[in-house]
């Protein structure tokens, strides 16, 4: 029996290295491309990203990862953002002005803000927080399936997607008394604003679980 294939977008944005390596510890095949495929090619696409949002969609858009993954979603197939690749998803960013996404989630992705008097508050959230879950059986059928809530995973980031329909929530973390979207899905489509390739255990687990679909 073959191994399942996983597709990364290497449309020249970040180091994918650590990404690659996550998803072939979890028993996976991964072709990482720098010439965007056709979506009859791709079984399961991951869409990284680093960096500043417009910065990352130009990119994609010179690439072809923002018609890739509109068709994707459209096929059924699971697809993962990750970190600004999750932001991607999202139909509008508001770093260095306004600028179009993917448009798959409809939402915009906003600067992370402290509630008024909090003063610790400082950009970019850097560090390990715990997933939460907006519902009891919010996580089932989804890749954060083998989680516990309350788990741990790996950030870094100054803005957060902030999606129009609360369904779309698929995990929530705090940063000080602000509550940040650390996961977004709807149907094929998964976004997470943490690393799930430099989150230990918890994000191999969730990478294994988007791999077997």
């Amino acid at each position: 029996m073959s191994s399942p294939k996983v597709t990364v977008l290497d449309f020249g944005i970040g180091n994918l290295f650590s990404v690659c390596r996550a998803v072939e510890q979890c028993g996976a095949d991964v072709e990482l491309v720098d010439t965007c495929p056709r979506a009859e090619q791709v079984e399961r696409l991951i869409l990284p990203g680093v960096g500043a949002f417009a910065k990352c969609l130009e990119a994609m858009r010179r690439y072809g990862a923002v018609d890739l993954a509109r068709e994707i979603a459209e096929t059924g197939r699971p697809m993962l953002g990750i970190c600004v690749g999750m932001q991607a998803l999202f139909e509008i960013g508001e770093e260095f002005g306004e600028h179009p996404g993917i448009g798959l989630i409809p939402g915009r992705v906003q600067k992370l803000a402290p509630t008024p008097g909090e003063n610790a508050f400082k950009l970019p959230h850097i560090g390990w927080a715990p997933l939460e879950r907006p519902s009891p059986d919010r996580w089932e059928g989804t890749p954060l399936r083998s989680v516990s809530p309350g788990e741990y995973a790996y950030f870094v980031h100054s803005y957060h997607g902030i999606p129009v329909h609360s369904s779309a929530i698929l995990a929530t973390t705090h940063y000080g008394s602000t509550t940040v979207t650390a996961a977004v899905a709807h149907e094929n489509v998964t976004g997470v604003q943490f690393h799930p390739e430099r989150s230990g255990p918890v994000g191999l687990r969730i990478l294994k679980q988007f791999i077997a679909g």
